[in-house]
């Protein structure tokens, strides 16, 4: 796993931070899977997963996971949400191949608002579809901080899903596309990396 660390300044640029002692969370969704474990949560064995290539990206993962294992389920929230390896993988497709064919661009940042949830791992694999990275922020920030942090990332555009600061997530300075227009795309291969 890698962890990536900001330089104080510029988290002191967006947090208005005291010291450097301080943190700032931007995501703290910390995703560690094995195959072992996907297997058991999903009540069957490590062996019903044969392990892709150990270069393989995240991507190779839910590719291979959604051939060999459809219907086990991939991801859950707190809300009670839940998406199969099938699910997973057409859906995340789908943000792909959305961002691919508006923004037809490559290697270019796209800041996911969101909180810990299914959405919020559908969009950034839909981020990595299209060939781009994605900046994940945790939706409760500050709008003030969200403004400034747009200002310092210069994303290529906003993702986003429906929720109660709908009105000052569509005041930000940025091209803001909500999960629910982006899920409703066909997913088309040849328009992902």
């Amino acid at each position: 796993a890698r962890e990536i660390t900001l330089d104080p300044t510029v988290l002191a640029e967006i947090g208005e931070l005291e010291s450097t002692e301080q943190s700032v969370s931007v995501s703290s969704v910390k995703v560690e899977t094995t195959f072992a474990a996907v297997a058991e949560q999903n009540d069957g064995s490590a062996d019903d997963f044969r392990l892709p290539a150990e270069d393989a990206s995240v991507l190779d993962f839910l590719t291979n996971a959604a051939a060999q294992a459809p219907e086990k389920v991939a991801v859950s929230d707190q809300n009670g949400n839940r998406l199969t390896y099938a699910e997973l993988l057409e859906k995340s497709q789908a943000v792909g191949t959305y961002l691919a064919d508006k923004f037809g661009c490559a290697k270019r940042p796209f800041m996911v608002i969101s909180r810990r949830n299914v959405r919020s791992i559908v969009m950034v694999l839909g981020v990595l579809w299209s060939g781009n990275y994605y900046i994940p922020v945790d939706e409760d920030l500050p709008f003030e901080q969200l403004e400034k942090l747009l200002d310092l990332a210069r994303p290529e555009a906003v993702l986003w899903h429906y929720n109660a600061r709908h009105d000052e997530i569509f005041d930000l300075d940025a091209d803001v596309n909500t999960y629910d227009d982006m899920i409703e795309i066909d997913p088309d291969a040849d328009a992902l990396a």
